[in-house]
């Protein structure tokens, strides 16, 4: 009969331990989920506010001015952001650049708008 005393067990436990260790390490490196919703607000000369609703490969937007569009995710990371946005509907000519830095359940940066190949800036916030 073999006999093991739980000091001869040690080693497989340590060893099972630290595997157990860097598989959370390596998930806790996986980048972030886009949030499933984001109240957004961008400003320029005036402040207008918005939902972004995630459908699972992009953001669709309205604007409480009635405007709609597409909005892409070309970076999510815990740290930066950067979003893509396309206007549907009678603003079809309209895009905009979303450019920032991610804090916990908060964003925000700077947005270049062009329409009809004007551009202008402002800058912008989300929370999720």
């Amino acid at each position: 009969m073999l006999h093991t005393s739980a000091f001869s067990r040690l080693p497989v436990r340590a060893a099972l331990m630290l595997s157990l260790v860097a598989a959370c390490a390596s998930w806790r490196e996986l980048p972030p989920v886009p949030p499933a919703r984001m109240t957004v607000c961008e400003e320029n000369t005036a402040r207008i506010c918005g939902t972004f609703r995630w459908t699972g490969s992009e953001y669709a937007a309205s604007w409480a001015d009635g405007a709609t569009a597409r909005v892409r995710v070309a970076k999510f990371t815990s740290h930066e952001i950067e979003l893509r946005r396309e206007d549907s509907g009678q603003n079809s000519d309209f895009t905009a650049q979303y450019s920032g830095t991610v804090r916990g359940r908060t964003a925000g940066g700077f947005v270049v708008w062009t329409q009809n190949d004007r551009s202008w800036e402002g800058t912008w916030t989300a929370e999720w």
